[in-house]
């Protein structure tokens, strides 16, 4: 009976001795069931002439468990491994794989070779790996390549890595794209190298990016990216001049500082267009600084407005100055604010034309300052209008310098109050006078009060004229001083009253004389009172006379004695009556002897009042002699004191009997020893009782003996005790018989003892 006839089960069956003694016929003999049915042991004892017996057929009944138990030093011959199965090659141990010669190798169809999994795929040496035909290899699936060693790959010729799929080629692990060298690189074709991934392009070396050269070109934007500075660095100038403006705003910042300067020099304008901004903005200034000027100019808005401020900074002076207004304007206020004097100084007068008052805006003072004059002169009203008062105070002398007038008019009152005294005195003559009238009236005290001499008479007689009152009196005295007589006579009342004391003092006569009496009468009470005295004397007879009685009532009475006896002569009679006894009594006696009759009888009893001893004690008799009973009547007592004797004197009747009870009490006992009997009978009976005891006493005896029996009456008891025994001894007989008990009984006994 044919074996074919046993079944699988009675096949499994089969002792290992059976099996081992079975003829190549009996081995012939078995279907693809039967073989498929023996056990791994069975298949463990075939030895190499049973296993060569079988068919192609009858292999591919083998399972994959009974594969790797064939005794490891048998070899499948070419047809058995050509009626292999995927699943079977995959079942090859390691050991039987080893054994897989080239002609068994190349005798794998493409399939079979495309379905070895990678485990069984790596276990095959370089040297398997190198007997696989272009075919074979050409159905390798990304797996088995991903699964090569530094080895496999370079036992590849270059004719089969040419023969490599695109989809392989990306697979190849990107640590051993570097082993590809000489002519294995230089087989990789366009697609191929186009078929790359980033990792594997960022890992050829650079001595394969100069072997690859023109042919770099061709890779794809991210493929360009991936290139370090160390590979765009040995790039030669025409693979640079041939790169497309998408592929050089594909590298990364790293790759694009790679590039030579003059390589960067070159660059076209379409190339140009292709850098990102994020490329541009990350470059170092030394990178930057390759970029010629030719090419700055060509950078589109997005890409300028994305330069670091650092980066804008280091721009040469010619790179700047190539920049059009479309250009500058797309300069963000980040860049502007980041630009030092420096930087702002290399402008054209043109440029700075052009910037936006935002970018104006973001310039510190310092910066502005930056500015020369050409380019101050270049801004525009629109642009200098929006200066911020920051920046217009924080200006330096040097830049308000700079302004023309007709810059300066365009300024704000807001603006120009930011500036500070010193600024202002900076300012030129032709800055200053240009100045209109609402941006004098906008100047603060504190500006006007810091102006310098040299400042101050910059301004024009009618700029000056046109000073609010506040302005006015802020001015230092010094200034005000330098006031023209054209411009103090154009002062309006407003002003006047504004001027300050200190301004006034500090006018000298011949500049208080330019006042006209007319203004003079303008100023306050106070502010005449305020008057130095030399400053008061310094007025002319006419100021003086135009003094209003208002105004006199604040002089000092240290200002009326400064006066001349001309000033006092322009008095009216009017000013004179408004005089205070004060007043009065601050005039020297020269002031008042050199009074007229008529004059000197206008003083009023207030006035009167005011006249100090000293001024009373010098009198004349004649003075004296001018004074009206009512001039009289206010005399003090500390005044009659004053009076002399030889004045007291010359009083006549009516003046006497004009002396009030209280002035008489003021007469000392030398004076009253000295009345004449005809005064004292002018007096009334309150001015005799009016004395007192001790004042009684001190009349003389002439006066005591002219007494008449009416007069002895008048005296009271309180002053009867005040008689002296020799005023007793010259009263008459009749004048004591005439005295009533009263006064008789105020007698002393030294004074009854002397009645004879």
């Amino acid at each position: 009976m044919p074996i074919s006839y046993l079944s699988a089960a009675q096949i499994a069956a089969l002792a290992t001795t059976t099996v081992q003694t079975l003829s190549t016929t009996k081995m012939e003999g078995l279907t693809r069931t039967q073989v498929g049915a023996l056990s791994d042991s069975a298949i463990g004892v075939l030895n190499a002439t049973q296993v060569s017996a079988l068919t192609s057929t009858q292999v591919k009944g083998l399972t994959a468990t009974q594969i790797p138990a064939f005794a490891q030093n048998l070899l499948f011959d070419v047809d058995q491994l050509q009626a292999f199965s995927g699943a079977q090659l995959n079942a090859l141990t390691s050991t039987q794989l080893a054994k897989l010669d080239a002609d068994r190798l190349q005798a794998l169809s493409a399939i079979q070779i495309g379905a070895m999994d990678a485990t069984r795929f790596t276990a095959l040496d370089a040297t398997q790996i190198a007997a696989l035909s272009t075919t074979q290899l050409a159905q390798l699936t990304t797996t088995q390549i991903a699964a090569f060693s530094a080895t496999d790959l370079e036992e590849l010729s270059a004719e089969k890595i040419a023969s490599l799929t695109g989809t392989q080629i990306s697979a190849l692990p990107a640590d051993l794209v570097p082993s590809l060298q000489g002519a294995r690189l230089s087989a990789l074709s366009t697609t191929q190298l186009q078929r790359m991934t980033a990792t594997q392009v960022a890992a050829l070396s650079t001595t394969q990016i100069k072997s690859l050269g023109d042919t770099l070109t061709a890779l794809g934007d991210t493929q360009i990216g991936a290139l370090s500075s160390a590979q765009t660095g040995v790039l030669s100038d025409a693979v640079v001049a041939g790169l497309t403006g998408a592929q050089l705003g594909a590298l990364s910042t790293q790759g694009l500082s790679g590039l030579s300067a003059t390589q960067v020099a070159g660059l076209t304008g379409t190339q140009l267009a292709g850098l990102k901004p994020t490329q541009l903005r990350a470059l170092s200034e030394n990178n930057l600084a390759e970029f010629t000027a030719a090419q700055m100019r060509q950078f589109s808005t997005a890409q300028l407005s994305a330069l670091s401020t650092t980066g804008l900074n280091s721009l040469a002076a010619d790179r700047v100055q190539v920049f059009d207004a479309t250009q500058l304007t797309a300069l963000t206020t980040t860049q502007i604010a980041g630009l030092t004097g420096d930087d702002l100084a290399e402008f054209t007068p043109t440029q700075v034309e052009v910037l936006a008052t935002t970018q104006l805006a973001a310039l510190s003072p310092t910066v502005l300052n930056g500015l020369g004059r050409d380019q101050v002169h270049a801004l525009t009203a629109t642009q200098l209008k929006s200066l911020s008062r920051t920046q217009i105070g924080g200006l330096s002398e040097t830049s308000m310098a700079a302004f023309t007038p007709d810059q300066v008019q365009v300024f704000s009152t807001t603006q120009l109050n930011a500036l500070s005294p010193r600024a202002i005195n900076s300012l030129s003559a032709s800055q200053v006078q240009a100045l209109t009238a609402t941006q004098l009236a906008g100047l603060t005290t504190t500006q006007i009060a810091g102006l310098s001499t040299t400042g101050f008479d910059k301004f024009s007689s009618t700029q000056l004229k046109a000073f609010a009152p506040s302005q006015l009196a802020a001015l230092e005295a010094t200034n005000f001083n330098r006031l023209g007589a054209s411009t103090i006579h154009a002062l309006s009342a407003s002003q006047l009253s504004a001027i300050s004391t200190t301004q006034l003092n500090a006018l000298s006569e011949t500049d208080f004389a330019r006042f006209t009496t007319t203004q003079v009468a303008s100023f306050s009470g106070e502010q005449i009172g305020a008057l130095s005295t030399t400053s008061f004397n310094g007025l002319s007879p006419s100021q003086i006379a135009a003094l209003s009685s208002t105004q006199l009532a604040g002089v000092s009475a240290t200002q009326m004695a400064g006066l001349t006896d001309t000033d006092l002569a322009e008095l009216s009679t009017t000013q004179f009556a408004a005089l205070t006894g004060t007043q009065i009594g601050g005039l020297s006696t020269r002031h008042l002897t050199s009074l007229d009759q008529t004059a000197f009888q206008a003083l009023t009893a207030g006035q009167v009042s005011g006249l100090s001893a000293s001024q009373l004690s010098t009198l004349s008799m004649t003075d004296m002699g001018e004074f009206t009973t009512t001039q009289m009547a206010a005399l003090t007592p500390s005044q009659m004191m004053a009076i002399s004797v030889t004045n007291l004197a010359a009083l006549s009747a009516d003046q006497y009997a004009a002396l009030t009870p209280s002035a008489l009490r003021g007469l000392s006992s030398f004076q009253l020893r000295n009345i004449s009997p005809g005064a004292f009978s002018q007096l009334s009976q309150t001015q005799v009782q009016a004395l007192n005891a001790s004042q009684l006493g001190s009349l003389s005896t002439a006066v005591i003996a002219s007494l008449t029996t009416t007069q002895v009456g008048y005296l009271t008891p309180t002053q009867i005790p005040g008689l002296t025994i020799n005023q007793l001894d010259w009263l008459s007989t009749t004048n004591i018989a005439a005295m009533t008990p009263l006064q008789v009984g105020a007698f002393t006994p030294a004074q009854v003892e002397s009645l004879g």
